[in-house]
């Protein structure tokens, strides 16, 4: 029977979930705002149904964030020896996959017990006030049941970004921090650009634009208007909810081919490859070279009265659209290329 298992690594690894199970289970209980719940009902009996969504049966997008750094810090924490776990597998493929199954069972493990724990405390507390819940507002067992499938699938994505991300990067800082510098990265780019792109440069909103309204809206809506899954309509519900699988399955892959494309060779190394190593670059030259400008040139609009907002903007973007090319090349691409030239140098 083909074991895909590694028992002696999750074993080794026992202290560590009990002890990450802990911890999230703290941390989930107020970021899922169960403490609230044990207040008395009559402090929220002028409240309406949504409000008590919001606040009991769902996360708001800055909580999500917290959570999300949670579960990049737990991840770091039991990859932080992946380096010297693959290098000691060679170049056995069956033990890679091995070993990737058994992390993620360890990993997710951490994450879905406080899931569980804190839904079922929610359950409890629910039950506790059900007349107020369900009979006042109208609010079913449903709702908590969509939350909790919902937050077990964003762990499960959340869980394959930081796999992904470790296996790309052998900096561990580097790893918990590039996945959300790349959803800034991409909010960025196709949001917040077009927000402050001058008229004068219209054409780049142009070409933009359909990434823009077709996706950073939405995201954008989630974001500052607050918008909920759980408010949704159930088929847009069960939609997102697929789609939210499919992502995570989608990483998966992602994962699978990455962890065979390594080697001894490149797991010494501090990315996977040199392409990765450019897209970080490009994705910190765009970041510094996006705000900073920016940054200047508002402020000096709001203390010249002289310098109209859309000159100002003008003037960011051609800041921007040259700095980030430089900053790029000259800044964080030439270090790199002169020491490896050295390297070389000496060699010959």
């Amino acid at each position: 029977m083909v074991r895909i298992l590694d028992n002696e690594l999750i074993k080794s690894h026992k202290d560590k979930i009990i002890v990450s199970t802990l911890v999230m289970t703290i941390v989930i209980f107020f970021i899922f705002d169960n403490i609230s719940m044990l207040t008395p009902n009559f402090i929220w009996s002028k409240t309406y149904h949504d409000n008590i969504v919001q606040k009991f049966f769902s996360i708001s997008f800055i909580r999500f964030v917290v959570l999300y750094i949670s579960y990049g810090i737990v991840t770091t924490v039991f990859l932080k020896d992946k380096r010297v776990e693959l290098q000691s597998l060679k170049d056995d493929q069956y033990a890679k996959i091995q070993w990737l199954i058994s992390k993620m069972l360890c990993i997710y493990t951490s994450f879905l017990m406080p899931l569980i724990i804190n839904t079922i405390i929610k359950l409890i507390l629910y039950k506790m006030s059900y007349n107020f819940y369900h009979e006042k507002l109208g609010i079913g067992v449903s709702v908590i049941f969509i939350f909790f499938i919902f937050q077990c699938l964003l762990a499960f994505c959340g869980l394959q970004s930081f796999i992904l991300s470790h296996l790309l990067f052998g900096d561990l800082l580097k790893a918990t921090i590039f996945p959300a510098l790349f959803v800034e990265f991409i909010f960025t780019t196709f949001g917040m650009n077009s927000l402050i792109i001058s008229k004068k440069l219209d054409f780049i909103n142009y070409i933009i634009g359909p990434i823009k309204y077709n996706i950073i809206n939405n995201l954008v809506d989630i974001i500052f208007w607050d918008g909920r899954l759980e408010l949704q309509e159930k088929v847009l519900q069960l939609l997102l909810l697929a789609l939210t699988l499919l992502i995570g399955i989608l990483i998966l892959s992602i994962n699978y081919f990455v962890l065979n494309y390594l080697n001894v060779e490149k797991l010494e190394s501090k990315y996977a490859s040199k392409y990765i190593r450019i897209i970080y670059h490009i994705i910190l030259a765009v970041m510094i070279g996006f705000y900073i400008p920016a940054a200047i040139a508002y402020y000096i609009a709001i203390i010249n009265p002289k310098v109209s907002l859309d000159h100002a903007t003008y003037s960011f973007n051609i800041i921007s659209l040259i700095t980030i090319p430089l900053i790029f090349l000259f800044v964080l691409e030439t270090p790199i290329w002169k020491l490896s030239k050295n390297k070389l140098d000496k060699t010959i």
